[in-house]
């Protein structure tokens, strides 16, 4: 490949989205220096997130701008570039050097992402206020879409709209969008860069990590226990949260920094330093510093994805029957995106299972061997052994299933199927929206990853423009969406119905029996007649045997319905029957607007100026009540979606059912 070409993004992956910002007037001495620093900056997250394509996003403006875009594409990065001008009068605003660069990067950029205009050409070229609206909408838009955002920074605030100041503050106070209740946050790699007019050099060229400290759970994640003395973040108060309220000296008091000395010493090593303990003291530090939560599970995510072969999801599509041969490159995408998660989500629930079903068997092997030394063997040391035995072995796979991650594995991969599968079905059916604007909006930080992951996936559909929906593009929406959903739904609630009848009628008639033998027993014991002497002696011979089988017949009842609880199929069969009735009636109201082409063609043959649709209505009435039916529809999914979820956060793998 030359170093012209434009590449294009894997398939099979989602992609981590960096921002780029800084100062125009760079120093030219700076420059070398602050190339290796970027590079070295986006080597290391490409060393932790091997199996994730990075893409930067960035405004191409000459200075900083054009300083990482070009150091990230050396270091195997992906551009996409965000024009907040016209192409033209964008140039214009350009030095002449700056602009034979920004051609270059331009043709090299595997997305081209042109911001709406507020303002005319005209206005545009000849107004300054007007261009700044338009810089200031880029600095929105790359804090809403990256996950984080390298800045080369002095640290002071120019006060200009869309200045470096104000994107790294959309980054880390959020951005706020349509629905939702916390705004998204990322990370900020703040790169010391002194000004051509600012001469300070104090800590120049060294990278500062800084978080809002609203995500404070996500940094001590990130960190281990052992370290959390040794950062100091400084918390404000809520108030200060609102990114317009925030001034430079607030964003400095969010950096992670070292409390002690040594620590301090430690965060301003360079990468100059020579030396073993040097380099190891200076990984060490931001080994700590650097990941965040969002970034380690979105590199799992896609490690399992690109291991994936063509053969585990062969069965696997998304694309209705009789439908386009070739669709555009953005279906691809997504289609490719859900398969993967799919097969992931479902070998981590049946995992989950497995190891959930070892703990529940594990409990009965201790139970069981515990009931056979005290009825049975009471002399035999084995059975008492059992008990302790299995009990840790209980815990050793309860462990396992916490160091793995079982649980969730599962749920991010299943809940990032949904999205996706709601995604696709939206861009077939003319919905041009993206679903992270609609999903978990409630309840952000619940799985942030997957939002963000989502962020990155829709950033792709600038890749070509979508062609305007067809009739037969919302027929393949209904019937392999609406249709399938509602039949599958359907099915799925009543055999999970009939399947918890079945599991409680069976404990049912178990405890019965239990309580019956029981009381069978009690009263042939305590009957003074001598016709049931023989009966008598009989239980006081299987004493021990019936002592046993009640015991044991209780805990393996209580376990079956510690199994249910924990699962919570009772409220999964209730949701996915609600589900069921949704689609369903969605599907009536798809199929009214559309009728098949017998019923067409006859419409159409007893009036040629009519519409054939229901009440009279024009073809393209038809159609955008169609397309606000399967935004409404996917919205809704998207909500019970959230409710499952929760639900599923609320029954973790226990080794005891009390929770």
């Amino acid at each position: 490949m030359n170093g012209t070409e434009r590449r294009t993004l894997p398939i099979e992956t989602i992609p981590f989205v960096l921002g780029a910002t800084g100062h125009r007037d760079l120093v030219p001495n700076d420059v070398p220096v602050l190339r290796a620093e970027v590079c070295g900056l986006i080597g290391r997250i490409a060393q932790r997130m091997k199996s994730t394509p990075l893409l930067l996003l960035t405004g191409l403006a000459e200075g900083a701008d054009q300083l990482v875009a070009d150091a990230a594409l050396d270091c195997g990065a992906y551009l996409a570039a965000v024009l907040p001008l016209p192409k033209a009068i964008y140039r214009s605003q350009m030095e002449e050097p700056a602009r034979a660069e920004f051609d270059r990067l331009l043709a090299r950029s595997s997305l081209v992402i042109d911001l709406p205009l507020k303002s005319s050409h005209e206005e545009l070229a000849d107004s300054e206020e007007a261009r700044a609206r338009q810089y200031s909408d880029l600095a929105d838009f790359i804090g809403l879409h990256c996950q984080a955002l390298i800045a080369l920074w002095d640290g002071e605030d120019s006060s200009r709209p869309g200045g470096t100041f104000e994107v790294v503050r959309s980054v880390l106070a959020g951005v706020e969008y349509e629905n939702c209740i916390e705004p998204l946050r990322g990370t900020v790699y703040h790169i010391v860069t002194p000004r051509q007019q600012s001469r300070t050099r104090a800590d120049a060229f060294h990278t500062q990590v800084m978080r809002c400290p609203s995500d404070l759970d996500e940094i001590s994640r990130a960190v281990p226990v052992a370290f959390h003395t040794k950062l100091r973040i400084k918390l404000e108060k809520q108030a200060d949260l609102d990114k317009f309220c925030l001034t430079a000296a607030d964003l400095k008091g969010w950096r992670l920094e070292p409390r002690r000395r040594f620590w301090r010493w430690v965060a301003k090593a360079t990468a100059n330093r020579t030396g073993a303990i040097a380099r190891w003291r200076l990984n060490l530090w931001r080994s700590l510093v650097e990941p965040s939560e969002n970034e380690a599970r979105l590199a799992a995510y896609n490690k399992q994805a690109a291991r994936l072969t063509e053969e585990r999801f062969s069965k696997w599509r998304l694309q209705p029957k009789d439908w386009r041969a070739d669709p555009w490159p953005y279906l691809k995408r997504i289609d490719a995106c859900h398969r993967r998660a799919d097969v992931i989500a479902i070998g981590s629930q049946r995992r989950r299972n497995v190891f959930f079903a070892g703990i529940l068997l594990w409990a009965l092997l201790a139970a069981l061997g515990l009931e056979t030394h005290s009825s049975l063997k009471p002399d035999v040391d084995l059975f008492w052994l059992a008990f302790p035995v299995a009990i840790i072995a209980a815990a050793t796979v309860y462990l396992i299933a916490g160091w793995r991650n079982i649980e969730n594995r599962f749920l991010d991969a299943r809940v990032l199927a949904e999205a996706v599968r709601v995604q696709y079905f939206w861009e077939l059916g003319g919905v041009r929206k993206p679903v992270w604007k609609y999903y978990l909006a409630h309840r952000p930080s619940e799985l942030g990853w997957v939002v963000s992951a989502l962020r990155g996936l829709a950033l792709l559909c600038h890749e070509q423009p979508a062609p305007p929906p067809t009739e037969a593009d919302v027929r393949g929406a209904l019937a392999g969406w609406v249709e399938d959903q509602a039949k599958w739904y359907g099915k799925t609630s009543q055999r999970q119905r009939t399947s918890l009848e079945a599991m409680d009628l069976a404990s049912n008639i178990v405890l019965l029996v239990v309580v019956m033998v029981l009381l069978g027993c009690g009263a042939i014991m305590l009957a003074p007649w001598e016709q049931v002497a023989a009966w008598r002696r009989s239980i006081g011979a299987a004493h021990a045997w019936i002592h046993w089988g009640v015991a044991i017949a209780s805990v393996g009842v209580g376990l079956t319905k510690v199994w249910l609880e924990h699962a919570g199929y009772d409220e999964q069969a209730r949701s996915y029957r609600r589900m069921g009735h949704l689609f369903a009636h969605r599907q009536k109201r798809l199929e009214a607007l559309l009728p098949d082409q017998k019923s067409k063609s006859a419409s159409g043959s007893r009036c040629s100026t009519e519409a054939s649709g229901p009440a009279g209505m024009s073809d393209p009435e038809r159609m955008q009540h169609a397309v606000d039916v399967l935004c409404d529809l996917g919205i809704k999914a998207l909500e019970e979606n959230s409710i499952w979820l929760v639900m599923h956060r609320e029954h973790p793998i226990k080794v005891t059912g009390g929770g």
